[in-house]
């Protein structure tokens, strides 16, 4: 009994949440990869679901962007310039250096005989500011779903493109636990183990 005294008096003092906002992002994009013919020689689909909470309503403009990075390039990255509501059923390519400074880099990393992972990163923002987001990595392979390990050797690369296949973000408001009610949970679950304790002893 004076373990389950415990959990009520913690229950009494705090109050189990409070009022706040819940941010929530859902895209889906294709990255392509073509010859200069513009022959498809292999695609990739990245998926993501972020969420983040805050304490008040979220700032406008609400965005999503995605970049698409190389192993073997660290720091360098493609699209990261395109916002993807603004951009849903619409295909950005890069066919040269002109279009994104990091192409050449891009294509002979991908051309180089290594079965490299490429990563794409979904950022979440709040009037510019980050505000969450996630990302995954696939193997140069994976895009011709054959399951052979080869990359794009041999290969010439005339472009990379990225579809917006899905983009939609919103927020609304949402009960947020306060800290104490984790403090109500340990405080159930340390009266119940201890209360098991006594009647095993007992």
């Amino acid at each position: 009994m004076k373990h389950a005294w415990m959990l009520l008096l913690a229950l009494a003092i705090c109050s189990p949440s409070q009022a706040g906002w819940r941010l929530t992002s859902h895209s889906q994009v294709t990255v392509l990869v073509e010859s200069s013919a513009h022959q498809l020689l292999g695609s990739k689909t990245w998926i993501d679901n972020s969420e983040c909470m805050g304490g008040s309503q979220f700032a406008e403009p609400l965005t999503t962007s995605f970049r698409l990075e190389l192993d073997d390039l660290y720091g360098s990255s493609l699209f990261g310039n395109v916002s993807l509501p603004g951009s849903v059923g619409q295909t950005v390519w890069v066919a040269s250096n002109n279009d994104d400074p990091q192409f050449g880099a891009f294509v002979s990393a991908l051309t180089d005989g290594h079965n490299d992972t490429l990563w794409g990163r979904f950022t979440l923002e709040s009037d510019g500011n980050f505000a969450g987001g996630g990302g995954i990595g696939y193997t140069e392979s994976s895009f011709f779903g054959t399951g052979q390990n080869h990359d794009f050797k041999g290969m010439t690369i005339g472009r990379i493109g990225l579809r917006v296949d899905e983009a939609d973000v919103t927020q609304g408001p949402v009960d947020l636990p306060e800290p104490c009610s984790m403090i109500s949970l340990l405080c159930g679950i340390v009266g119940a183990a201890g209360y098991a304790l006594r009647r095993r002893q007992a």
